[in-house]
């Protein structure tokens, strides 16, 4: 049940539309040490939450072998 309550909050956040917000305001702001510390943030997140999605993937996947 956890996997699948996962999955629904995943469809409904839009982290693209936050993270083009947030790279161009740092853009425009013309602070690009920032804007590289911020994109190895976004990695290390992205990074994270693909590990955590492909764990409740498999925890899906054992449900419906059941």
């Amino acid at each position: 049940m956890d996997a699948i309550n996962y999955l629904d909050e995943i469809v409904d956040f839009d982290p693209v539309s936050e993270l083009e917000a947030r790279f161009y305001d740092i853009a425009g702001e013309g602070r690009e040490d920032q804007l590289s510390e911020f994109l190895m943030q976004i990695l290390d997140k992205i990074e994270k939450a693909h590990s955590a999605l492909v764990g409740k993937l498999h925890e899906f996947n054992a449900l419906l072998e059941v």
